[in-house]
């Protein structure tokens, strides 16, 4: 999915660009999520891998970058879907 813009919180995103594919298994779902756009003249990239294997899920390949600022790291989704694991701040 594409878009001109989007503004939440006095930020807004431009030139949006979504991708999203995956496993609609409700035991195992599955799913790869990339967005780009650009924030105030910074692009923006975003890219994530949810997976599933026996009941546990996890959020692996995170990687957010806006600008020179980065975040990457995977996390485990406990019972409550809170994350618990590192992220790597650049």
């Amino acid at each position: 999915a594409d878009s001109a813009s989007l503004t939440a919180a006095g930020r807004t995103v431009k030139d949006i660009k979504l991708s999203a594919k995956g496993k609609a298994d409700i035991a195992n779902p599955s799913a790869d999520i990339s967005l780009t756009g650009s924030v105030e003249e910074q692009p923006l990239d975003i890219e994530a891998s949810l997976v599933s294997a026996a009941g546990k899920r996890a959020i692996r390949g995170l990687s957010l970058a806006l600008g020179d600022n980065k975040v990457s790291g995977d996390l485990a989704l406990d019972d409550q879907f809170l994350p618990v694991g590192t992220l790597t701040l650049a």
